[in-house]
């Protein structure tokens, strides 16, 4: 099982589900059919989708695409002046 479809189904989704959100919330065109390539591994989660997933999952991207091995969220990308 990839890292996306354990994230889909942590959040209780289905891939339907996961489509329809982010091709109506976050304004991607991503098809159920790569979906269902992605979570299988047969192909591989481009760059900007990735950052995508990402972002409504918060994680990192680097997570999305298998290069971290444990969960990270994403660190908040404005850091306070010290």
């Amino acid at each position: 099982m990839t890292r996306l479809k354990e994230l889909r189904q942590a959040k209780k989704l289905t891939q339907q589900e996961l489509i329809r959100i982010l091709n109506d919330n976050l304004k991607t065109s991503i098809s159920l059919r790569t979906l269902q390539n992605w979570e299988v591994g047969k192909t591989p989660v481009k760059t900007l989708p990735a950052k995508v997933l990402a972002d409504y999952f918060d994680v990192s991207v680097e997570y999305i695409l298998g290069y971290d091995e444990f969960n990270f969220v994403k660190q908040n990308k404005s850091r306070s002046s010290g």
